[in-house]
C-alpha cells in the first residue's frame, strides 16, 4: 500500500511539474505584436465619411485614425466608395453579384459607385 501511495505521489508531482514547465516555456516564447495599426505617414489613404465618422481605406483595408496611427476597423455596411480595391474577385451570392476584397464585400450601386455590403 505504501508503494502504491508513493508511486501515485511521484506520478502526481511529475504530471504537475511538466504542466508548469510547458506553460513557462510558452510564456517565454510568446511574441508580442502591435497588430492592426500602421503609421499615418506610411501610405496615402482614401478618406470615406460614413455616419459622421471618418474611415481611411489603404489597399482595400479599412482604418480609423487615432493620434498619428491608422487603427484597423471593420468596413461599415452602407459606406460608399468610388473605386474598387485591387486584388479582389467577383462572387455571386443568392443571384447577386458582389466584389470581394480582403474580406469586404462591395455591391455596385451605379457606375463608379460601390457600397459595402453584408451578403
Amino acid at each position: 500500500m505504501k508503494k502504491l501511495q508513493f508511486t501515485l505521489l511521484l506520478l502526481f508531482a511529475f504530471a504537475f511539474s511538466q504542466q508548469s514547465i510547458a506553460q513557462h516555456t510558452t510564456a517565454q516564447n510568446k511574441e508580442v505584436r502591435n497588430k492592426g495599426t500602421i503609421n499615418a505617414s506610411d501610405k496615402t489613404a482614401t478618406v470615406i465619411t460614413h455616419n459622421d465618422l471618418k474611415y481611411y481605406v489603404i489597399d482595400g483595408i479599412w482604418y480609423g485614425k487615432f493620434k498619428n496611427k491608422y487603427v484597423l476597423r471593420q468596413a461599415p455596411e452602407g459606406a460608399r466608395i468610388d473605386y474598387l480595391p485591387q486584388d479582389g474577385e467577383m462572387v455571386t451570392i443568392t443571384g447577386i453579384n458582389y466584389y470581394k476584397c480582403k474580406g469586404v464585400f462591395y455591391k455596385k450601386i451605379k457606375k463608379d459607385l460601390y457600397e459595402v455590403a453584408r451578403p
